[in-house]
């Protein structure tokens, strides 16, 4: 089971449920109290079938109307496993900020591809490339690349990764990729 509560800020009229790893129950409590009931999961250790030994939740909702920029608010959840205490995930802080404006919007210089895939990367880029790194859902770098414009990803586990790439004059872009 995991449990969340959520900011009052948020309007739960707006609440969508994603996706998840396994089949999971939602009950609301007390307005904000979210609980999400997984019958039956049995993950694996992660010593024995690491990627399986990971479940997951994907929801989104929107703030209430009243939220100005400047407003911020946290969210934490505790993850439930037989009867052993709560693990505490990270906490989550969300900022109201302006809005980005059509005038400050700049076009991505990079393009990735193909996606998903199960072999090598082409990287485009309209400025010559410094360097490539990849990372992994859990945000480590799992692959670096320094100026070329492709890169194998044959030998990494089956997921989303994120390519980072950096050019000659600094910038730098993250491309999502799916590895198949």
């Amino acid at each position: 089971m995991v449990a969340n509560e959520l900011d009052a800020k948020l309007d739960w009229s707006t609440l969508q449920l994603e996706s998840t790893s396994h089949s999971t129950r939602v009950a609301i409590e007390n307005g904000n109290k979210m609980e999400f009931i997984f019958e039956n999961i049995h993950l694996p250790d992660s010593t024995t079938d690491e990627p399986g030994s990971h479940g997951f939740i994907a929801y989104k909702i929107k703030p209430k109307s009243n939220v100005v920029v400047g407003d911020v608010f946290s969210n934490t959840a505790n993850i439930f496993f037989d009867f052993n205490e709560a693990i505490v995930t990270n906490t989550a802080t969300t900022e109201i900020v302006n809005a980005l404006g059509v005038e400050d919007y700049k076009l991505s210089n990079y393009s990735v591809y193909p996606n998903p895939t199960s072999g090598v990367l082409v990287i485009n880029s309209k400025i010559a490339i410094a360097q490539i790194e990849v990372y992994n859902y859990l945000g480590q770098v799992v692959m670096e690349n320094t100026k070329q414009d492709t890169i194998d990803i044959s030998n990494l586990d089956t997921g989303l990764y994120f390519i980072k790439i950096k050019d000659i004059n600094g910038d730098s872009g993250i491309e999502k990729v799916l590895k198949k």
